[in-house]
């Protein structure tokens, strides 16, 4: 049986189309797993003590054999939300979600013999940004001055000692707060010391950074032994300045050539992390420093091959194919 490759996604995902197209036109097989459908229109049928476990695509009439998967691209998985089923309660159609939640887990599990671009698991992990600048300190990247605290005073502090008094505040791990609402994301956002106070921190803590003076922002998209970087010329834009993805208008961006030892440190930061792929984003400083501010494990990279036609489809294509890191 010719190995295949299953991408692990949902419906409005059109990055995985890159690769698809790519798979495709070469005659590689593949399965779109859409994971909503699970149980809506893909049915499961495991038999774990006789090593079955075979998914049941209704609508293509097609079976997928786990035991045949070689590679998997894990980008976008969706949530099974059970708005077919009548007669239910609210707390058993989450009683069912959470049901769902974990036998997606149990075939994320069923697979980790396969290549992943990225391991599931490792991508959860590293997600968390204070867990990534402490591998990005160690790597020698340089990292701006980061607290995280419900302490206001312990923050004045630390702040007034160093001199900083341009600062950003930014989520933990993502700023998004309901993932099917784009406008409930929370950018990075300047902030002063003044702003700080027992009354808006101590309930929950906040991850608040030294303002890097930029002339531009950088994305690094990591796969493998490879990478690919865009320059976004942000700060002619005043929406712009702090956090680029807030702006409304077309930014420019710019094919950019990172020095060596940060292509080394950024081959080195996503291996150390468990992953094949990474989005870095830096910040590129008046003095031409690249300053590390956090990394994607499953960031957005289409649009990136779309502005500057960078291969970077290609090459999470030949990984996939290959089953490793060339």
């Amino acid at each position: 049986m010719t190995k295949m490759i299953l991408i692990i996604t949902n419906k409005e995902d059109v990055t995985v189309d890159y690769i698809i197209r790519l798979l495709a036109k070469d005659g590689i097989p593949y399965y779109r797993f859409n994971t909503e459908d699970l149980f809506s229109n893909v049915d499961i049928r495991f038999m774990i003590d006789g090593d079955q476990f075979i998914l049941f695509d209704r609508a293509k009439e097609a079976v997928i054999d786990l035991n045949d998967v070689k590679s998997v691209y894990f980008r976008r998985p969706g949530i099974p939300d059970f708005k077919n089923v009548e007669n239910i309660s609210e707390d058993e159609r989450r009683y069912l979600i959470r049901e769902a939640l974990a036998v997606l887990d149990g075939i994320y599990k069923r697979l980790r013999h396969c290549f992943w671009i990225n391991d599931v698991f490792k991508i959860r992990e590293a997600e968390n940004k204070i867990f990534q600048l402490e591998f990005a300190k160690m790597i020698g990247f340089k990292i701006p001055k980061t607290i995280l605290s419900n302490d206001a005073d312990f923050v004045k502090d630390v702040f007034k000692d160093s001199n900083c008094t341009d600062l950003v505040i930014k989520a933990v791990k993502s700023g998004n707060v309901n993932p099917r609402k784009a406008e409930t994301i929370i950018f990075t956002s300047d902030i002063c010391l003044d702003e700080i106070s027992d009354s808006n921190i101590k309930d929950f803590p906040a991850y608040i950074q030294e303002k890097v003076e930029k002339k531009s922002d950088l994305r690094s998209i990591v796969v493998g032994d490879q990478v690919f970087t865009a320059e976004i010329i942000s700060q002619g834009d005043d929406t712009a300045k702090t956090d680029w993805r807030k702006s409304s208008n077309l930014l420019e961006h710019r094919v950019f050539e990172l020095p060596e030892d940060v292509k080394r440190k950024c081959i080195a930061i996503t291996k150390r992390l468990g992953l094949v792929y990474s989005a870095i984003d830096f910040a590129l400083d008046k003095n031409d420093e690249c300053i590390f501010l956090e990394c994607n494990p499953n960031g957005q990279w289409a649009w990136i091959e779309n502005r500057l036609k960078l291969h970077i489809s290609n090459r999470i294509e030949e990984l996939l194919v290959d089953g490793r890191i060339i």
